[in-house]
């Protein structure tokens, strides 16, 4: 087996002070952010909605799921990451988004059963800068929070084709 068959390919990210990759396989690309449509009674990681190419996105505070206090204030300047769930496309508001880098697998290790809190993490990264936490898409949202998105984008189309 070829040594690059064991590599993988991240985009890293920050929150706060804390670095994240997300595997580039699930990441669409990168976006100016625009306005963000709130949607009434969304689960708390949503932060609202935009239009991508006339698709509704949710946008997603990924910080939640690790306790972070609802992000601050969009700015035109921020950046958003256009990923996808196993479910739906999503965009992602991230501090900083700092670049591609290719690891080795070997450089993976599982999460300490102390370390997962938030229910999203089962991987990190140890990166000699200091460890990297992989964020798990498929863990972003629970079923309960796809449900309540899912009305809350019912109700706001449906109020938008009564106007």
């Amino acid at each position: 087996m070829n040594s690059r068959d064991c590599d993988l390919t991240v985009l890293t990210f920050q929150l706060d002070r804390h670095k994240f990759a997300l595997p580039l396989t699930s990441v669409d690309r990168l976006v100016q952010a625009v306005e963000i449509t709130e949607l009434e009674q969304a689960p708390g990681v949503i932060l609202g909605i935009i239009n991508v190419h006339g698709s509704l996105v949710a946008v997603a505070d990924p910080g939640f799921r690790f306790g972070r206090p609802r992000c601050r204030a969009v700015d035109r300047d921020d950046l958003l990451i256009l990923a996808r769930t196993p479910q739906h496309p999503v965009a992602l508001l991230v501090d900083h988004v700092e670049g591609v880098q290719t690891v080795s697998r070997e450089q993976i290790a599982a999460a300490p059963c102390w370390y997962e809190s938030s229910g999203s993490t089962r991987k990190l990264l140890m990166d000699p800068d200091g460890l990297i936490i992989i964020f798990d898409l498929a863990e972003l949202l629970t079923a309960e929070d796809e449900r309540a998105l899912e009305k809350s984008i019912v109700r706001i189309t449906d109020m938008n084709h009564a106007s």
